[in-house]
């Protein structure tokens, strides 16, 4: 028994429309059809279940799961700035139905209570809507995206996630359409209809040509901004080690100081300032002379590279 079969003895024996509240009469009866105890056991059997047969389904027959397999309706996977807007439009579109349906509901005129009162209906169910579509939900969604450095205004580091480029498949320049352009019109229709058909054809391989210039814009720009990130990265690195350099030496100079000034060999005009050690960032850890004494124990090779990029000059730390 199929379903178009009892779904349509039940329109006929009715004359009602199938509707949620009698679906699942309609479902039942053809599911109680169709779960007989032949069906199950054929089912069993086709699957290679009871008996037990491994060889029924073969490796051929299972489809492997694919990369860009996505919940959403997209074909392709796309990136996490896309999908904040894609749900955004998705809930615009939501909210569009819902304002729809409760001005349907909202009737003309007040309609009067139990107790001779008057009630007018309003829209209740759009506004949890309404509320998740202020522009600062929107940022805060795009916020914790890879796109975040739209709507943030923080410095950009290697760290930084960057949008991955997903190329789309473009078909090959193909002239589909010449048997039919090359033959003779005879009616002033047909003439038309070949010149319309030579200027989509034209349109459609300028469009097409144009994609693939931008693709493969897209695809050089990638390279080039994974390029610079790595860059970047070694810049960072080298920054770090030679602040750390700075920052060690002037606490070392600064605890030279002080023991100086303990013996009376120093004083203040000859204390030593950020300014002499120019490029340290803010704010640095505070050395204790332990701690210095372990940055010290540091291999000769680090040591003379230290020497030659930061000079103290031992007369100011006396």
């Amino acid at each position: 028994m199929h379903v178009t079969e009892v779904h349509d003895e039940y329109e006929w024996r009715t004359r009602q429309k199938v509707t949620k509240s009698n679906f699942l009469e309609i479902y039942s009866i053809t599911h109680v059809a169709a779960l007989t105890p032949e069906n199950i056991k054929a089912t069993f059997k086709k699957t290679g279940v009871v008996p037990f047969n491994p060889d029924v389904i073969s490796e051929e027959m299972m489809a492997p799961s694919l990369e860009t397999s996505t919940e959403n309706t997209v074909p392709t996977l796309q990136s996490s700035p896309v999908h904040h807007m894609l749900k955004l439009m998705t809930t615009c579109i939501k909210n569009q139905h819902a304002n729809h349906d409760d001005k349907a509901d909202i009737p003309e005129s007040p309609v009067a209570g139990p107790l001779g009162r008057h009630f007018v209906f309003s829209p209740s169910q759009s506004g949890h809507m309404r509320s998740a579509l202020t522009p600062q939900n929107i940022l805060n969604s795009l916020a914790t995206s890879s796109g975040s450095f739209l709507v943030l205004f923080l410095s950009l580091q290697s760290s930084s996630s960057l949008l991955k480029y997903t190329t789309s498949v473009i078909s090959p320049m193909k002239q589909k359409y010449n048997n039919i352009l090359s033959q003779q019109p005879w009616t002033e229709l047909e003439a038309s209809l070949q010149r319309a058909l030579r200027e989509l054809d034209k349109r459609n391989t300028l469009r097409k040509g144009a994609m693939i210039g931008m693709q493969a814009t897209a695809v050089l720009q990638n390279i080039y901004v994974s390029q610079l990130q790595l860059q970047l990265q070694s810049a960072e690195e080298t920054g770090t080690k030679k602040n750390n350099k700075k920052r060690k030496c002037f606490h070392q100079a600064v605890l030279a100081w002080q023991n100086a000034k303990k013996n009376g060999h120093s004083t203040h005009k000859n204390k030593p300032k950020l300014a002499d050690f120019g490029g340290i960032e803010k704010p640095f850890p505070k050395y204790t002379q332990a701690e210095l004494e372990a940055l010290s124990t540091d291999d000769e090779d680090s040591e003379e590279e230290e020497e030659e990029e930061i000079s103290v000059d031992d007369g100011e730390s006396d």
